[in-house]
């Protein structure tokens, strides 16, 4: 639902939203007021200096130490900037570092059960759901839904329901026409993926560039199975974005590639190969090949 464009399907969108939300509640996220989001840093300040609080006392204490009573303020501009150049994946794979010390932003799961602390640490990543995000210091405009981790934004979604009459192709609509590239939250690995979602569908890009953005479909086949139990679109978050899916997707999945595309260059007269940067993200076929392979060997 576009929040600069409220209309008489937003009831049966709230109520499509709502049910997303809950589930993700059930697996492990927690709810937060889109005033907890900070639009200028692109990150909540409470969940980011909670967590590294909460698992890095002896860093936090480190950085107070030379930062004084601005600690709070130094940091999280630093772990902005960080994600604006770097990319939020990398971030959550390398840390930051700050002043000599370096702060981790998740833990991953443990390769074994052999360290209780890492278990431990692996337990307290915070997952979070924003709903109506407003995201702009320009406009008043809104993202559907907004998924965090440790206060970091990893995926936003635009969700539509066929009851109101529209579809994921509004919802990609939404995202090439209403949602400009130039805000911060919408650089390039600022998010690692924007989901478009209805009752039947998924479709998914990592990168906006306006009119030029390019979806993908994010389906378990051409069509999604019947679901006796709701909606055909569910396992988006009933399995792809649940706390341990997202985790091993951030830490294993997720990587940049480039691309090289022959186009015609009138200034030189002749066809000229260009190079871009991709950052891929796993179609579900892909991770359901892999898993289930994991699943064999361990086996």
């Amino acid at each position: 639902m576009r929040g600069e464009n409220k209309n008489m399907s937003a009831p049966t969108e709230k109520r499509f939203e709502t049910h997303i939300e809950e589930s993700l509640n059930k697996a492990g996220y927690h709810s937060l007021p889109p005033a907890d989001y900070d639009k200028e840093l692109c990150l909540i300040p409470d969940e980011v200096i909670g967590f590294i609080q909460e698992t890095q006392p002896e860093q936090w204490e480190k950085l107070t130490e030379q930062y004084g009573d601005t600690a709070g303020v130094k940091i999280l501009k630093r772990i902005s900037d960080e994600v604006s150049k770097r990319g939020v994946t990398d971030v959550f794979r390398n840390g930051v570092k700050d002043r000599g010390v370096l702060l981790r932003l998740v833990f991953f799961r443990p390769n074994s059960g052999l360290n209780p602390d890492h278990r431990e640490l692996y337990r307290q990543n915070s997952f979070a759901v924003i709903r109506q995000l407003k995201y702009s210091c320009k406009n008043e405009n809104s993202l559907d839904m907004v998924l965090f981790l440790n206060g970091l934004p990893v995926l936003t979604m635009e969700l539509k329901n066929q009851l109101s009459g529209q579809t994921i192709a509004d919802s990609e609509l939404q995202y090439k026409r209403d949602r400009d590239p130039g805000e911060p939250l919408f650089h390039f690995t600022r998010c690692a993926v924007h989901f478009c979602a209805d009752n039947d569908r998924v479709s998914m890009t990592t990168a906006l560039a306006g009119e030029k953005t390019r979806f993908l479909p994010y389906n378990k086949g051409i069509e999604n199975p019947v679901n006796p139990d709701g909606y055909r679109s569910s396992y988006l978050w009933e399995e792809v974005l649940v706390p341990d899916s997202l985790l091993d997707i951030l830490e294993n999945f997720i990587h940049l590639a480039e691309e090289t595309e022959a186009e015609w260059d009138n200034y030189k007269g002749k066809v000229v190969e260009k190079t871009k940067k991709l950052l891929v993200f796993p179609r579900y076929h892909q991770l359901e090949v892999i898993r289930k392979l994991r699943r064999a060997v361990k086996d």
